[in-house]
């Protein structure tokens, strides 16, 4: 589904609202420092599967992740979903225990067992007591090589999607997600949100099954431990429990091909009072040199709560509570995209505003002292995001799934404090061109559809 931009704590956003509203003033804080990349070591079976070790802190406990390079990138056309189905199939129990064994099980380690399924990975883990990582890291390993599929389980885990499946049918998020990734992705497989109603109610146990032993193996997997542990006996946990995997498939790559041009939608959805927008354009991915530049422009234009586009159509205008930016990033594609939420009868002036300020950054180079702030909010986000155990596995995994060197997470901070007021200006006009953006609009058609004459956006 459409992420949304990463939220941070409460606290940082109040300080954060109070420099760029300008009223009362903080105390300045000091600047944060490069992010130092904990010492870790990585390992290959005989198998092709992957073990990182980063020992990180003092206090006992251990997190656990193993991701695997396969979701819904991996899906047939009219598979959808499939992978989601089949990545929770794995907390229904093995050949020899039951669900509520392994939950039983896993909380006896001081954790719990989640699945996630996202575009490109699936991920599985828990967060356990250092004692016993090992002991966590078999039973991940009886999850993955021996689970049930029980009929039973999977219709029943069907039945809760097709729910969801009809909830989404109102949504308005839900139905700006599916337009909008129609557009921007159109036939690659990014570019399906949900299956319909008859397909989902077809699937059966055996196609789940048959995704996951076509697409899970170890070659494909990578298993990732950070904090206390001993690495002796994780290292031979994970021998013993995923020697035997069988390597499986090739990672699959399939990069998305945006196509920068006017794209315009405006998905009806009679009586409404409010509309979704989504407005945006393919930009950068990670691997480009001025990725972070990019990111520190987006903070300032809308991606912070303290934002221009924030604070021209929330703080001064009114015409919506949370609007908000970021980048919506793939294997080497990126869509930037600023997504609010309005009431229905100032749509159009919303997105006049939303221009406005786009334009305003492109031709007027910002200050010194406005992009300090921003840059100050950006470093200190990135410190705090990465200072603990799962942040640290997330960023090692982020940089190994597009392929960047260390050297991305070392440079991170530095990079924030290179960005200069008119390289931020020069990014707008670079990668932000008012007449190749995409629109979503979801809304009442009557209503919204007169108030977009001579936007330029149709």
């Amino acid at each position: 589904m459409f992420k949304r931009i990463l939220s941070v704590a409460l606290t940082v956003f109040v300080i954060s609202a109070s420099i760029y509203a300008q009223k009362e003033q903080p105390p300045v804080g000091g600047t944060p420092k490069d992010f130092k990349v904990p010492a870790y070591k990585t390992v290959t079976l005989k198998n092709g599967m992957k073990l990182t070790m980063i020992p990180y802190g003092t206090t006992p406990k251990a997190s656990v992740r193993i991701i695997v390079r396969s979701g819904s990138l991996n899906e047939q056309p009219d598979q959808v979903w499939i992978s989601d189905l089949a990545a929770d199939m794995l907390l229904e129990g093995t050949k020899n225990k039951s669900a509520q064994v392994v939950a039983e099980e896993t909380a006896s380690y001081g954790g719990g067992l989640f699945v996630n399924a996202g575009t490109d990975q699936t991920q599985l883990g828990a967060d356990v007591l250092s004692e016993f990582a090992p002991a966590l890291i078999k039973l991940l390993g009886e999850v993955l090589l021996s689970p049930s599929f029980n009929e039973k389980d999977f219709e029943r885990i069907k039945g809760n999607y097709l729910t969801n499946l009809s909830v989404s049918q109102t949504s308005p998020d839900a139905m700006a997600d599916k337009e909008l990734y129609k557009q921007v992705y159109g036939d690659h497989p990014y570019g399906k949100t949900e299956p319909t109603e008859d397909a989902l109610k077809s699937y059966t146990v055996e196609l789940a099954k048959k995704f996951f032993e076509s697409n899970f193996g170890a070659k494909r997997s990578h298993l990732y431990i950070s904090g206390v542990f001993d690495e002796k006996a994780v290292i031979k946990s994970v021998e013993e429990a995923f020697g035997s995997w069988k390597e499986g498939a090739d990672i699959y790559l399939n990069p998305a091909k945006l196509d920068k041009s006017k794209k315009f939608a405006l998905v009806d959805r009679p009586g409404s009072k409010q509309s979704k927008i989504v407005y945006g354009t393919p930009v950068v991915d990670p691997t480009a040199p001025d990725y972070v530049s990019f990111m520190i422009m987006n903070s300032l234009l809308g991606g912070s709560f303290g934002s221009r586009i924030t604070s021209n159509i929330r703080e001064n205008k009114g015409y919506t509570y949370s609007p908000g930016s970021g980048v919506m990033t793939r294997y080497r594609s990126g869509f930037w995209y600023e997504e609010a939420d309005v009431t229905s009868s100032v749509t159009g002036a919303a997105l006049k505003e939303i221009q406005f300020e786009i334009n305003r950054l492109a031709n007027e180079v910002p200050t010194a002292e406005e992009l300090d702030g921003i840059k100050n909010y950006e470093a200190g986000i990135f410190v705090l995001r990465n200072s603990s155990r799962p942040g640290v596995i997330g960023q090692i995994g982020f940089i190994n799934f597009h392929g960047l060197s260390d050297e991305y997470i070392k440079t991170y901070v530095k990079k924030i404090y290179d960005t200069k007021p008119a390289e931020v200006s020069a990014l707008v006009k670079k990668y932000l061109p008012l007449d190749k953006f995409t629109l979503v609009i979801v809304g009442d058609k009557k209503d919204v559809e007169p108030q977009l004459e001579g936007l330029g956006v149709k």
